[in-house]
């Protein structure tokens, strides 16, 4: 039996070689964690703004419905006075 020897040479121009290493910079569970921590964050910050502005909205109603209530009676208080004192009758005094 005869044995074949083949002989490859590989040879470049310059002998540097570039290595790229890649790692990881957050795993995927504190990647999870950060990412539902600052959803949770702003969520709440923004269920606190909508609460605010809910119970400001509702404030402003409130008083509005009063003033309005407030300024009806004394307008109504006003009429019936005026109302009162035109069907009034005079006052007769008697002289003896």
């Amino acid at each position: 039996m005869s044995r074949c020897l083949s002989v490859i040479t590989i040879s470049f121009n310059r002998m540097e070689v570039v290595q790229y290493s890649y790692s990881a910079k957050y795993e995927s569970i504190s990647l999870f964690s950060y990412i539902g921590g600052y959803l949770g964050l702003w969520l709440g910050i923004s269920l606190v703004a909508i609460c605010d502005a809910i119970e400001t909205a509702l404030l402003i109603i409130q008083w509005t419905w009063q003033e309005i209530g407030r300024h009806r009676r004394i307008k109504n208080k006003t009429h019936y006075k005026n109302h009162f004192r035109m069907n009034e009758v005079p006052q007769q005094m008697w002289i003896i």
